[in-house]
């Protein structure tokens, strides 16, 4: 239950910038240009004078969206961009814990001290590290997304 939870809140994080994109009525050709990290191809111009009337390069993606899309564009990327720092540190945390919790038993070592005969974890204490990862880095993009709209706030219009 928790795993297709959290796959429909991640296909909702991938997904929602571009289907709530603007504009709404053109959902093809408006999606194509915002998500261009996540797809595999880029989209191929209309025709040749388009790119001579516009260049595309040093051009942001999210030009010319709406505010939340931009900010759900960078919650995305500082939930992903933290989960590998945050995978680590939570499997480092839990194999001290597991370790300490068996008297310090050398078959139960952290990460670099493990020797050819380790316990490894089980799959109730897996599903455990990988949660503890995942809510990790999307309380990081809270936080961050909390930091920015207060400085937002805060910023005076002369």
């Amino acid at each position: 239950m928790i795993q297709k939870n959290s796959a429909l809140f991640f296909m909702l994080v991938l997904c929602g910038p571009v289907l709530f994109a603007d504009p709404p009525d053109i959902l093809l050709p408006g999606a194509l240009d915002f998500p261009l990290s996540l797809t595999a191809f880029s989209p191929e111009p209309l025709a040749e004078e388009s790119l001579a009337e516009e260049p595309l390069v040093n051009t942001p993606i999210t030009q010319g969206k709406p505010q939340w899309v931009k900010d759900l564009r960078r919650a995305e990327i500082v939930a992903f961009g933290s989960f590998p720092f945050t995978m680590f540190f939570t499997a480092t945390f839990t194999d001290l814990y597991r370790c300490a919790s068996h008297g310090w038993d050398r078959r139960y070592a952290p990460w670099p001290f493990k020797s050819a005969g380790a316990v490894s974890m089980d799959t109730g204490e897996l599903r455990m590290m990988f949660t503890v990862a995942i809510s990790s880095s999307l309380v990081i993009s809270l936080v961050d997304y909390l930091i920015v709209r207060y400085k937002r706030s805060r910023t005076v219009i002369y």
